[in-house]
């Protein structure tokens, strides 16, 4: 998968999730990087920790096939 998952649209990302092409740990830190390197005061607070531990989650899950694993935004890193 390319180095700029930046640029993917969420569906576009939630499809390369499912297809195993990038992990939502590796997304996740894809975009922690990127918002560590903001300059714009565009985020208030970033809990790495969190979002790093619910990518794992997220990443167990679609590997156990768990209800729910096929849900098409499963791992999709979100900042809220």
């Amino acid at each position: 998968m390319s180095a700029e998952l930046h640029t993917l649209g969420v569906a576009e990302l939630g499809r390369a999730l499912a297809a195993r092409s990038v992990s939502s740990v590796e997304a996740t830190q894809a975009f922690l990087a990127r918002a560590k390197a903001d300059t714009h005061g565009a985020f208030l607070v970033v809990d790495e920790d969190a979002a790093i531990a619910a990518a794992k989650a997220a990443d167990a899950k679609r590997a156990a096939g768990a209800e729910g694993s096929d849900h098409p935004l499963l791992g999709v890193p979100i900042a809220h």
